[in-house]
């Protein structure tokens, strides 16, 4: 299990969320006022941009290494350094 929590890490940033919400709300707003093919697709981009920004998760950012959140800070890790002694 700790492998799909690693798969499905945030990868969105604030300022690329506002702009998500932003996206799916106009599209939103294109899917009910209009009628056919349009309708459906307006009405899927704003479902899937909407998801994306509240689960902070974009599959193609993923499949792109892309990230636009920052990392977390890891500690870092020094590896043990070998002295050499010298000998007279």
């Amino acid at each position: 299990m700790k492998r799909m929590n690693t798969y499905f890490s945030p990868n969105i940033g604030v300022a690329d969320k506002i702009i998500r919400i932003i996206v799916a709300i106009i599209a939103l707003v294109i899917a009910v006022q209009s009628t056919g093919n349009l309708k459906l697709v307006a009405g899927i981009v704003s479902a899937v941009m909407m998801v994306t920004a509240i689960t902070g998760f974009c599959g193609l950012y993923k499949l792109m290494g892309i990230q636009t959140c920052p990392r977390k800070h890891t500690p870092h890790h020094e590896e043990p350094q070998i002295h050499e002694h010298q000998t007279l």
